[in-house]
């Protein structure tokens, strides 16, 4: 399914996530994946405000459906060289506006159309601000950033996670490291010894699949980023690869991971290495009015209690 978005006339995003909401309800158990046209602010490059956008579009869906796989598609990188969105999938990838010419060569459809639904969207800040930079003090001491205003580019870009039963919090987290970044990403994947203590481990997946989904899913967010490669995390007490080479500019992080950035600015500070730039992402509820964040663990569980029935 392809979600086409047009922010030319709904004043709410509440009512253009409602229409989302719609499409969920629709065509939500037979979808296959759903690319979601997510729009940089006043056409620009991304912010802050464009990070808010992916976090409100994926939150409905972490509430409904927190394992379809949602496809973002980033205007801005399209502008100048239209690359193929997963040639394989039977979708209609469109122009995003009557007056944009960044989708407008991909008009065509791959193979059988099972369905085109246009949800609308306005060019203004979403309700929901989760996301936020922590600037290292040597960069700026009052830690200012305009939320609409400064773009969020840097060349390399480092992120971590297990990535176990690929979610819409990966997503998010993935998501956001392919929109800030230029040129190359690395992410650190958790080993699977270090998750033999985890809840309903015997349905935890293999090291290889959880890498290989997280590769793929930057890779097709940003199809124009030189490299995308991953290591293995396998002890805490041994300093990440961001942390340990210097030609790294930023490090995406999650609300309750922040601690673990800051770990790592520490070990560069030790070894003469410029700090990363931190950007936060915020994280998605689990189910509608509960403080319980969408994780991995809790989908394992889930699904062992329906197994047990």
């Amino acid at each position: 399914m392809w979600l086409l978005i047009d922010r030319s006339s709904v004043e709410s995003y509440e009512e253009s996530l409602g229409l989302l909401n719609d499409v969920l309800s629709d065509h939500g158990e037979s979808c296959a994946v759903l690319y979601v046209a997510v729009p940089a602010v006043d056409d620009a490059e991304p912010t802050l405000d464009t990070l808010d956008v992916l976090y409100n579009f994926l939150l409905p869906i972490a509430l409904r459906q927190p394992t379809l796989r949602v496809i973002p598609v980033f205007e801005y990188l399209y502008k100048d060289k239209v690359a193929s969105i997963a040639p394989d999938e039977n979708v209609l990838c469109g122009e995003l506006t009557p007056q944009s010419g960044g989708f407008q060569r991909m008009m065509q459809p791959c193979g059988q159309i099972p369905s085109l639904r246009r949800v609308q969207i306005p060019s203004v800040v979403a309700p929901i601000s989760t996301s936020r930079i922590i600037l290292p003090s040597k960069i700026s001491s009052s830690n200012a950033w305009s939320r609409d205003k400064d773009s969020l580019r840097f060349k390399n870009v480092a992120v971590g996670g297990t990535f176990d039963r690929f979610h819409a919090g990966h997503r998010l987290l993935l998501g956001a490291t392919a929109m800030v970044t230029t040129q190359k990403v690395f992410i650190g994947i958790t080993s699977d010894k270090l998750l033999q203590n985890k809840k309903a481990k015997e349905l935890l997946q293999s090291y290889e699949e959880r890498c290989d989904a997280a590769v793929r899913f930057i890779q097709t967010v940003n199809p124009t980023l030189e490299l995308v490669s991953a290591g293995t995390l396998t002890d805490p007490s041994i300093p990440p690869l961001c942390a340990t080479e210097e030609n790294f500019d930023a490090i995406v992080v999650s609300e309750e991971t922040i601690g673990g950035a800051h770990e790592i600015n520490r070990v560069r500070a030790e070894l003469g290495f410029h700090p990363l730039i931190i950007i936060v992402v915020g994280l998605l509820s689990a189910a509608a009015g509960e403080d319980s964040k969408l994780s991995s663990s809790a989908l394992r569980v889930q699904e062992e209690q329906r197994q047990q029935k």
